[in-house]
């Protein structure tokens, strides 16, 4: 198996879910669809839809929305004369992601897509990642998060289900952040310390510490809205 994202379409902080496109390149043998090549006009192989032929029975097991088959009804699945199977599944992934948020927004962030068959055992399906399970070939990089790294781990069998494991490293982009929100806040404290400057009968000292306290809480709201709502990490 081999996993071949696309883009990181976004990071739900507030949900704390991921929005993840990619392909899960998989492959398998299967003996009762294998030929002889000289018999049928020399064909090696050929696509048929995804529907009429055994797939393993994956689904994404830490999905937000409703565990379902991967793939869809009329995709094709490449059939070699050999018996070798391709599957070749693309779809958004939402899965969710345990968020840490003490260093925001310069933070960094470890997300999960765990991949599991939900009634076939070890000995009857055991999903093996390739020697080089990631392939980078098709990412394109977004605006808001980096990909640092993907790894893939077998994980311990859970009732004698397999699962894989694909962790990937996401680092914040936060150029968005210092020009939107720090250095506004910076600048909003300099001119609370002017208000010490104002001549006491200036008649204005109130007015201008009522309009800075107004904007710190415009600010804080803004912030409060993108975070997670957790105690685990503050």
């Amino acid at each position: 198996m081999l996993f071949e994202p696309s883009s990181i379409m976004s990071l739900d902080e507030a949900e704390q879910v991921l929005y993840t496109y990619g392909t899960l390149k998989t492959q398998w043998d299967d003996d009762t669809l294998s030929w002889n090549p000289s018999n049928y006009s020399g064909i090696t192989s050929f696509l048929w839809p995804q529907d009429d032929v055994w797939l393993p029975d994956l689904v994404i097991s830490n999905s937000v929305t409703d565990a379902r088959r991967l793939g869809f009804k009329e995709m094709p699945v490449r059939i070699e004369s050999s018996g070798a199977v391709s599957w070749f599944p693309s779809m958004i992934l939402a899965t969710s992601c345990d968020m840490d948020i003490t260093y925001y927004p310069f933070d960094t962030q470890k997300c999960n897509i765990i991949l599991s068959t939900t009634m076939s055992t070890y000995e009857e399906i055991s999903i093996l990642p390739r020697g080089n399970p990631i392939s980078w070939a098709e990412y394109s990089p977004g605006g808001s998060w980096e990909l640092k790294a993907i790894v893939a781990t077998e994980l311990d069998n859970q009732g004698d289900i397999t699962r894989i494991q694909f962790e990937m490293t996401l680092k914040r982009l936060r150029t968005y952040y210092v020009m939107n929100i720090i250095l506004p806040v910076i600048f909003l404290s300099l001119t609370a310390s002017l208000v010490f400057y104002l001549p006491a009968d200036a008649g204005e000292k109130i007015g201008m510490s009522m309009t800075v306290l107004l904007a710190y809480a415009v600010y804080l709201t803004i912030i409060a809205d993108n975070m997670p709502q957790t105690s685990l990490q503050v």
